[in-house]
């Protein structure tokens, strides 16, 4: 994974402290590996990297070339793992924002953390906290009951595709309900046709 202009470089007479430190940490990850494997450890030639390794540290030339070239490729590898991180960390930034967003506005995908949305007033701030925090213990809170409480109702039905049916229309009736009773006019089911 060396670049052209990597493979341009001038090899130095002395491995830099940075590089040493580098094969170290790669000599001990390989070593933590193979040794928690004993049937694929190689003993053999985990010595005889190391001896070459200690040989670049000391100087000699064909062991640093050798060694200079290992760690170019480690640190093209390390730079293209950080890239990857930073963009996974950029995306879930822009999934949580984006779902901010929606649970902002009182939205969401999810059939039941909408019904608890929409027994809120301020969403926004209800489900966040002044930190920033996300507070979904608060629909944890709503609807664990809700749930409960429809699996033990003697109309519950057996069947689990039943079941999850009737527990979708009691949280929904729930819902209902709440909203009515928050803004003062009549129960509305939500699935009423207009």
């Amino acid at each position: 994974m060396l670049s052209a202009q990597d493979k341009g470089r001038s090899i130095p007479t002395q491995l830099p402290a940075t590089a040493i430190a580098r094969l170290d940490l790669a000599m001990a990850q390989w070593r933590a590996q193979n040794w928690e494997q004993p049937e694929t450890a190689d003993a053999f030639r985990y010595e005889m990297v190391a001896g070459r390794l200690q040989a670049a540290a000391d100087g000699v030339p064909r062991a640093v070339e050798w060694a200079w070239h290992w760690f170019l490729d480690l640190a093209a590898e390390d730079a293209q793992a950080l890239t990857e991180q930073q963009m996974i960390a950029s995306q879930r930034a822009d999934i949580a924002a984006h779902n901010r967003a929606e649970i902002c506005a009182g939205r969401s995908n999810n059939a039941r953390l909408q019904a608890f949305l929409d027994t809120l007033e301020d969403p926004a701030g209800e489900m966040y906290g002044p930190d920033g925090t996300f507070e979904g213990w608060k629909y944890l809170v709503w609807i664990s009951p809700l749930i409960g409480e429809a699996e033990r109702s003697s109309k519950c039905p057996r069947d689990p595709r039943e079941r999850e049916r009737f527990a979708y229309q009691f949280v929904q009736t729930a819902s209902a309900r709440q909203r009515a009773a928050r803004l003062g006019g009549p129960l509305h089911s939500p699935d009423a046709q207009a």
